[in-house]
């Protein structure tokens, strides 16, 4: 969000009841905890939505728009999962190294591999 001096432009908002038809959303705590691993990714030009009604007045133009939310929430529970899934395998593989550079290759790889190892250092 980008604020102005108050010599410019300021803002206020509109003290209101809470919604009765728009209840607590059960995965918050769960979009709020995974927000930075899709912030690179998601926004408007990546949401997928249908413009239900546009009004135009001299001050402002209105758009309405229907978004599908259980399509959104699926492709951000893949996103995550796709990046916790890289996110270990990339862990795992630097562990694998580490030992391999510590410890060279194992028994098992140069019986297995006729000298040809997984590990770099071997």
């Amino acid at each position: 969000m980008v604020r102005y001096p108050k010599l410019i432009g300021r803002y206020d908002t509109v003290s209101h009841k809470r919604d009765s038809g728009n209840g607590d959303n059960p995965q918050r705590f769960s979009l709020i905890k995974t927000s930075r691993a899709r912030q690179d990714m998601e926004g408007l030009s990546t949401t997928t939505y249908k413009v239900t009604e546009d009004v135009e007045t001299q001050l402002f133009t209105r758009i309405k728009v229907f978004i599908n939310m259980t399509q959104i929430l699926q492709v951000r529970f893949l996103v995550v999962t796709v990046n916790v899934y890289v996110a270990t395998l990339s862990l795992t593989l630097s562990w694998m190294l580490l030992d391999c550079i510590r410890y060279g290759p194992s028994q098992e790889d140069e019986a297995h591999s006729g000298g040809n190892t997984r590990c770099p250092m071997g």
